[in-house]
């Protein structure tokens, strides 16, 4: 109560008190909002995905909205298919603004899952920013190129092992999944059950994610599974680059067990996004490099490293054993002392090959609040690490670890050994 009265006269004052407040108090949300998102103003029409609009109205760009234009908001299928027809109408954007970022823990490509397949084939990346990916819109412009019959299709029942195909193209799912009477009556008044959908990749790690029956009746690319921007921004690129993303099988259940409000059996379709172009992905992010001054005198055994490797390629917990082609995207935080809140002049990954020698790659440092907030060091909230790099040129068995910076002598931490195949078939 005391809230609701002091914000009321606190309004009432301001009006009296301050010449023309409510468009002081607005413009200046909207120059917050400019310099944190700090888009650029591009030639043409714009939307932006999946929300977020409020970045894009502040940039002073020329603001062409999707029909449904919170992607988190289409819930069924015609919905979805009015944001798919906008993409490719004449009115379709010149740009768009694009960020994975699901909420409520759903399965990250159902949301707007219908216009993925539209967006690889009518938009191309030029450059990504602050996590957004900018894409532009084609010359020629057409409907997404998808194969004309489906790969799978299949009717299963709640709780089975689905084992999907194994693909060299982007899998694109559509899952009808049905109330029963007693679902569709309850939910006029109350959510339905939440649905869980369960993916395993070809290395084992399962995921689970919540799913939007609607959204999942609308479609969306189930493999290679993606759970970021920078994982979306690889669609692009030549095939082989997402495969250790590659689902290998999934299973979809009730959350809690079997319902009375679902109908224990649900149909899938498969089918292959056939994605004729690709771009350099090489030209959209600055790769980190290898370090080229590393003297063998310089390199010494840590004795203690108090971190973690958070995700490999977008793998959590990073897996034990990970096969590489052409890209390795690293991220944690690292630091010489939480105790003392002493973070490294300068953090590397490290690559060790079967004859013992040693690559040190350079990473980007990055924010890390909840390091510093859980450990209650402010010090400590750079001590974030994230590195791209172009491992095309490596072959061989390697392990990736990590290695430090401290009073000019890189430590090698000794609590972290990933091993890693890359690019065994082409040696």
């Amino acid at each position: 109560a005391r809230s609701t009265f002091s914000l009321s006269w606190s309004g009432i004052s301001n009006r009296i008190t301050l010449e023309n407040w409510p468009r002081s108090a607005f413009d200046n949300s909207l120059e917050l909002l400019r310099t944190e998102a700090n888009f650029p103003v591009l030639k043409g029409t714009v939307d932006i995905y999946s929300y977020n609009q409020s970045y894009l109205i502040a940039s002073g760009n020329d603001w062409t909205p999707r029909p449904v234009f919170q992607s988190y908001s289409v819930y069924t299928p015609a919905l979805a298919e009015m944001n798919k027809k906008y993409l490719i109408g004449k009115d379709s954007p010149d740009n768009i603004i694009f960020r994975v970022e699901p909420i409520d823990g759903r399965m990250p490509s159902t949301e707007d899952g219908a216009s993925w397949p539209i967006l690889m084939t009518n938009y191309h990346p030029s450059h990504i920013e602050n996590n957004f990916l900018f894409l532009e819109k084609n010359k020629k412009t057409e409907e997404a190129m998808m194969s004309s019959s489906s790969v799978m299709d299949g009717k299963y029942n709640f709780g089975d092992i689905v084992e999907l195909p194994a693909s060299d193209q982007p899998l694109f799912a559509k899952i009808e999944i049905n109330q029963t009477i007693i679902g569709r009556l309850v939910s006029i008044l109350f959510k339905p059950s939440q649905l869980q959908l369960t993916v395993e990749l070809g290395s084992g790690i399962k995921k689970q994610y919540r799913i939007i029956s609607g959204m999942a009746k609308s479609g969306f690319i189930i493999s290679p599974l993606i759970e970021d921007t920078v994982d979306f921004s690889m669609l692009y690129a030549d095939s082989g680059i997402l495969d250790e993303k590659a689902v290998k099988s999934i299973s979809i259940s009730p959350k809690g067990g079997n319902s009375i409000l679902w109908k224990n059996e649900y149909a899938i379709s498969l089918t292959k996004v056939k994605s004729e172009i690709s771009s350099d992905i090489s030209k959209i992010y600055d790769f980190e490099g290898f370090e080229s001054s590393v003297s063998v005198g310089d390199i010494v055994q840590a004795e203690k490293c108090d971190g973690f490797i958070d995700t490999v390629n977008g793998i959590t917990p990073a897996p034990e054993h990970i096969d590489l082609n052409s890209f390795i995207r690293i991220d944690g935080w690292l630091a010489s002392s939480v105790e003392k809140g002493i973070i490294p002049e300068e953090t590397y990954v490290v690559f060790t090959d079967s004859e013992h020698n040693q690559k040190f790659l350079k990473v980007r440092a990055v924010s890390r609040g909840d390091v510093g907030g859980y450990f209650k060091k402010p010090e400590l909230n750079m001590s974030g690490y994230s590195s791209l790099a172009d491992v095309s040129s490596m072959h061989g068995d390697y392990v990736i670890g990590l290695a430090m910076k401290v009073s000019g002598k890189i430590e090698i931490c000794p609590q972290f050994k990933i091993k890693a195949t890359i690019n065994k078939d082409l040696r």
